[in-house]
């Protein structure tokens, strides 16, 4: 076996930890007792995980989705259906891997554009993680406090967000909020909880719409923010 001093370069060493974690006990006896030095024995097993690692490249599983690959093609063009000036291009990544209880987007955002109309959800978790941001992208929040009153004089605030920024916003609670992306582009993961009812509201605009997940498909219907129920 060779002399430990004779090992000095830090990427051996790096493989060396690996191989230590992943070989059992016995496979590196065997391969003493067959006069394998260590060093041949560590470079023939990163050969064996590099072709290992090219030829899954080549079948992705179904959990897999590899966004640095897509085109622009490959996300649908989405338009709000409050705003239609407020735009996004997005691929519903948590469908394609089978989830059902959480829904996760992988958003790309052109320059000068807003993401979606400011909104709060009644019901669902929401959350944000930055993949890519240009200088001037920003967080629109509307906080709105816990009343009508509080909500209807609240001010829309510009946060500034950058790469790995991750933005939670828990649902009953009256955070409004948007994301522009400024000069650049701007890349992000959304996601969220799928709640059988839930209300997106709109403060800005007064609308609120109504999503119900309680049959087969998904059906909404959008109304005024100061229409009550009727009770009979």
């Amino acid at each position: 076996m060779e002399d430990g001093a004779q090992i000095s370069d830090k990427k051996f060493v790096r493989q060396t930890q690996e191989y230590r974690a992943v070989l059992n006990a016995d496979a590196y006896i065997k391969g003493l007792h067959m006069g394998i030095s260590f060093r041949s024995f560590i470079a023939s097993s990163s050969r064996s995980q590099d072709d290992r690692v090219v030829s899954d490249t080549m079948s992705l599983p179904s959990c897999l989705v590899r966004t640095s690959d897509l085109p622009l093609s490959a996300l649908s063009h989405e338009f709000h259906a409050m705003v239609p000036s407020n735009e996004r291009y997005q691929l519903r990544i948590g469908d394609q891997t089978g989830l059902t209880k959480t829904g996760v987007h992988f958003c790309r955002l052109p320059p000068s554009t807003t993401s979606t109309t400011l909104h709060w959800h009644s019901h669902e978790d929401e959350w944000f993680y930055i993949l890519e941001a240009g200088e001037n992208a920003v967080l629109l929040l509307r906080e709105g406090g816990e009343s009508d009153a509080e909500e209807a004089s609240a001010e829309t605030k510009e946060i500034r967000i950058r790469k790995g920024d991750f933005l939670g916003f828990p649902g009953g609670r009256r955070n409004a909020h948007a994301l522009r992306s400024g000069d650049a582009e701007l890349v992000y993961l959304m996601g969220g909880s799928r709640e059988p009812l839930d209300v997106s509201h709109y403060p800005e605009i007064g609308k609120r719409k109504v999503t119900d997940l309680t049959g087969r498909g998904m059906t909404w219907s959008v109304e005024d923010r100061d229409v009550k129920p009727v009770k009979k």
